[in-house]
């Protein structure tokens, strides 16, 4: 309850800044195939094939599929500007019009385990911290621009973020009760858990 009243400060400035960058090249992508509806499966689809790329995936209705592992397979111009219109538009709508308080701040529920975790209410069945209004965790990580929205998250002055990852602990702790030292020196020397794994069975 604390940290939802609290709340986290974000960087509007940036973000809005963020937001125009994107909204730009969203647009740009658009003007590059006219009378095109991007939210619209059957346009885009229709836009492949006229362009000779003949989608073969098929949706549980029977449609050409156009999701993005899909479009994936399909290495070409306009299946790269679907692919990044579809990231961007999804950034501007979900990150870039947090409701903000008076200083700036969030506020989303936080949650943990819960009788009700699969009735939508953002709470785990691990015991997990999630989150919702927004979704914190779902902010892209690995991507460039999904790196700058974490960048709109900032501390308050005299403050510092910090962030933990307790990564692959589970096995770390598994690992070192059963003295494997083997693998205890394969983590530490940068190996990853689940390959070093499967390495040493196989």
């Amino acid at each position: 309850a604390e940290m939802e009243l609290k709340g986290i400060r974000i960087d509007k400035e940036k973000l809005q800044a963020f937001k125009a960058e994107w909204q730009t090249e969203v647009s740009a992508i658009e003007r590059k195939y006219p009378g095109t509806s991007f939210t619209s499966s059957m346009q885009k689809a229709a836009l492949l094939k006229s362009m000779g790329i003949q989608i073969q995936e098929v949706t549980k209705t029977g449609r050409l599929s156009t999701a993005k592992s899909v479009l994936g397979n399909y290495e070409s111009p306009p299946t790269r500007d679907m692919l990044r219109h579809s990231e961007l538009s999804k950034l501007v709508s979900t990150y870039t019009d947090y409701k903000l308080d008076a200083n700036q701040r969030v506020h989303p529920e936080f949650n943990q385990v819960r009788a009700d975790a699969d009735e939508g209410t953002g709470a785990t069945a691990t015991g997990r911290l999630s989150s919702r209004k927004p979704n914190f965790q779902n902010i892209p990580g690995r991507t460039e621009d999904g790196k700058k929205v974490r960048q709109c998250v900032v501390a308050a002055a005299g403050n510092t973020l910090v962030s933990f990852d307790y990564d692959q602990i589970e096995m770390l702790i598994m690992w070192y009760r059963a003295g494997e030292t083997k693998m205890l020196q394969f983590y530490a020397e940068g190996g990853d858990a689940h390959t070093g794994t499967a390495a040493f069975l196989y």
